[in-house]
């Protein structure tokens, strides 16, 4: 919901409306990448997919970090 109000002011607000947007939309592309790899955990059995959505965690961080 909040990404929704946010997109508006996105290049409005300067700064603070981007870095904003950007962690709301990282909040739900974590959350449901969240989901999506607990699903493909108890598929294959195995720890790789929760390391794989870490690194992946740590590169859109990363990104945002750069886009701010």
């Amino acid at each position: 919901m909040s990404t929704w109000v946010l997109a508006r002011v996105r290049h409005a607000g300067g700064s603070l409306g981007a870095a904003a947007f950007v962690s709301a939309r990282n909040d739900v592309l974590v959350n449901v990448a969240i989901i999506a790899m607990g699903i493909v955990t108890l598929w294959t059995d195995s720890g790789w997919p929760d390391l794989i959505l870490g690194c992946a965690i740590i590169a859109l961080a990363l990104h945002a970090a750069r886009e701010v």
